[in-house]
């Protein structure tokens, strides 16, 4: 799930996600990595993205404005199928890209103004989709990620995206990764718990 910090403490935050805030809780193992900004003029045809719509709603395979542009891949196979993101940013451990819920994860066709026409990387291969990028947007890059140190805090205003199990009782997830960035121009991206 993804959203807005609200508070915060140490090993767990409280996030709101469309319209609803969500605990997360982690552990001292759990892997915080801080993502760092990318400039849109970088992401080229070719590059195999994460694209999130701006409020979390849109339906999966459908064009949208989008909240988050992430380059997982500057240039290469964008493979995949339909499911949970397990692994690093929406990488299994063998290296496909997954996606679940609104949004789209493929290779960039063609890039033009303020649009990205992306091929999804699962479903069929003449199904595109194009995402509208807005003063919002914000773009983030795999290759541009750093590891936060230990002891790295995570504040309220932060833009969470929390991987792992939704909790037994339902309310909240235990993650087993954490991706913090901050807010840039725009609203964080929702992507509930599913």
């Amino acid at each position: 799930m993804s959203g807005t910090v609200v508070s915060a403490t140490e090993g767990r935050a409280t996030v709101q996600a469309n319209r609803s805030e969500v605990v997360v809780v982690w552990g001292p193992a759990v892997e915080i990595v801080r993502l760092g900004s990318l400039d849109r003029k970088k992401i080229k045809v070719g590059a195999c993205v994460l694209a999130l719509p701006q409020r979390g709603d849109g339906v999966q395979g459908q064009d949208f404005s989008a909240g988050l542009v992430r380059v997982l891949a500057s240039s290469g196979r964008c493979q995949g199928a339909q499911g949970g993101a397990d692994g690093q940013d929406g990488r299994d451990p063998g290296g496909s890209v997954t996606m679940d819920g609104p949004g789209v994860v493929g290779a960039v066709t063609e890039v033009s103004g303020t649009t990205l026409v992306v091929r999804p990387s699962s479903g069929p291969s003449e199904s595109l989709v194009t995402v509208t990028t807005t003063s919002q947007t914000r773009y983030t890059s795999a290759a541009t990620q750093d590891a936060a140190p230990a002891g790295t805090t995570i504040e309220a205003g932060d833009c969470l995206t929390a991987y792992g199990a939704a909790s037994p009782s339902g309310e909240g997830v235990r993650a087993t990764r954490l991706r913090v960035s901050d807010p840039g121009p725009g609203r964080c991206p929702e992507v509930s718990v599913s």
